[in-house]
């Protein structure tokens, strides 16, 4: 299978949540007006740090893997954190395979149950490892999307960034040229070399509500991200991941 290394590499990144990126499309609406704001109040590193210490909040996200011609693989996922449970979902497809899985974190115990499917052929994989409850967080929404998006610690050559804000939301809209940084995985060694994000918050409480990414790394392949942030009703949500836990555990 001429996809199924380089398919299966991206989809690695997807489902350990490695990289990954924004779409363009939402830079403001006509009912925005830009406004000046205390750089402290729409920093970045605040906001990446604000969600990096949220206890209660689900997500769900979906993404997409292209080259020059064509769409390697799609991904989506959801999730649920709260202080005593982290549950995680996450579907992705290429041509010619599929996988799902779900990590169930309690009582710093941590269990995956994943199902990978390749040329009409099911493959089984289950793992329990004891991580604690920030590792549990971190997996459950693209971590480390926003941390390229966001973090002073990820270097480029140039960051631009500008704020729009309406009576109820801001949105941070940031472009990052040329990363200095080198990441590796089973594709190779990459760098981003452009990244464009519109992340939505809250201006009062700096609470992130959707964030979407579009990057482009130096093999030319480009990644899109949209991820929207849940903080009411989590019942619901954590329900409906319960149950799919319990699916793929006893399938």
């Amino acid at each position: 299978m001429m996809i199924s290394k380089k398919a299966l590499g991206f989809a690695t990144i997807i489902l350990l949540s490695v990289l990954i990126v924004i779409s363009s499309g939402c830079i403001g609406t006509k009912t925005q007006t830009e406004t000046k704001v205390p750089k402290e109040t729409i920093s970045r590193e605040a906001l990446l740090s604000n969600i990096d210490n949220e206890t209660q909040f689900g997500a769900i996200w979906e993404m997409t893997l292209m080259n020059a011609t064509s769409i390697l693989a799609k991904a989506i996922g959801k999730s649920v954190v709260t202080k005593t449970k982290v549950l995680t979902y996450r579907k992705s497809e290429g041509e010619k395979w599929e996988s799902y899985s779900i990590i169930k974190w309690e009582n710093g115990t941590g269990e995956l149950y994943m199902k990978m499917e390749v040329d009409n052929k099911t493959q089984p994989y289950r793992d329990k490892r004891m991580f604690n409850f920030t590792v549990a967080k971190r997996m459950a929404y693209p971590y480390g999307e926003l941390l390229l998006a966001l973090s002073d610690k990820i270097k480029f050559n140039e960051t631009t960034e500008n704020v729009r804000c309406s009576q109820e939301n801001c949105i941070l809209h940031i472009v990052r040229k040329h990363g200095q940084d080198e990441f590796g995985d089973i594709t190779g060694t990459w760098r981003v070399e452009y990244l464009e994000a519109n992340i939505t918050y809250n201006p009062q409480t700096l609470e992130i509500t959707k964030a979407s990414i579009y990057m482009v790394t130096n093999l030319g392949y480009k990644e899109t991200l949209k991820c929207e942030f849940i903080r009411k009703d989590l019942h619901k949500l954590e329900k409906e991941l319960e149950e799919k836990y319990h699916e793929i555990k006893e399938e």
